[in-house]
């Protein structure tokens, strides 16, 4: 399996103060430039299968993906970012939010394959703010899936996804020493490679914005 990381594009949140971040916002004007390059720049991919979660930023920016590639969504709904769809930014007064749920994304995103556990109460279904253990866990979960599913095939598997949780798959795959200090911020449209066989994952790229304009990058 080749397995590219791609982190979302900009979005509103990324772009505002944490008092002023919404639980799940769009992409912003500069987000969709960035959305386009990326796509743009792996349209001549033979990509496989193309997979994201369920917040409207990740759809967003995948979309583009899709239309360039021709190809469906899938939404698995553990590659969320760090926390899980909340309101506030306080530390520990967080409040669990809904979530888009299926007939919200298929009613954006027609075509779409949603994860059968994003019924009607969305996809976080107001839980609450996700621990980091948890994340970690979860990140764990995650890349088994993509190993267990695509590991031993040839096949190109494309995630759009957050930049702590990827940070959290990085460190399942390159140790737990490696920190955001060693490469800098995950950046929006960052593209990270892997090529993964049945007993070991090869880092190719990691965090590459060559797709994109120096007034581009964020």
């Amino acid at each position: 399996m080749q397995l590219y990381l791609i982190r979302h594009a900009q979005s509103a949140n990324n772009s505002k103060p944490e008092a002023e971040r919404v639980e799940d916002p769009e992409i912003t004007e500069l987000g969709h430039q960035q959305a386009a390059a990326i796509a743009k720049s792996i349209a001549d991919q033979n990509v496989d299968f193309l997979v994201t979660s369920g917040f409207l930023r990740t759809l967003q920016t995948t979309q583009y993906l899709a239309d360039s590639l021709r190809m469906p969504i899938h939404v698995w709904r553990d590659l969320h970012e760090v926390g899980g769809c909340y309101r506030g930014y306080i530390p520990g007064e967080e409040q669990g939010a809904p979530g888009m749920n299926r007939d919200a994304i298929l009613a954006k995103y027609p075509g779409t394959t949603v994860d059968e556990s994003i019924g009607t109460e969305g996809w976080w279904g107001c839980r609450s703010y996700e621990t980091e253990a948890q994340a970690t866990l979860r990140s764990e979960q995650m890349l088994a899936r993509f190993a267990e599913q695509f590991g031993a095939t040839d096949k190109v598997v494309v995630a759009v996804i957050h930049a702590d949780f990827k940070v959290c798959m990085l460190r399942q795959i390159l140790g737990n020493d490696f920190t955001r200090r060693h490469i800098g911020p995950m950046l929006n449209t960052g593209l990270t490679k892997f090529t993964v066989s049945e007993d070991a994952w090869r880092l190719n790229i990691l965090n590459s914005i060559t797709h994109l304009s120096s007034d581009q990058i964020s």
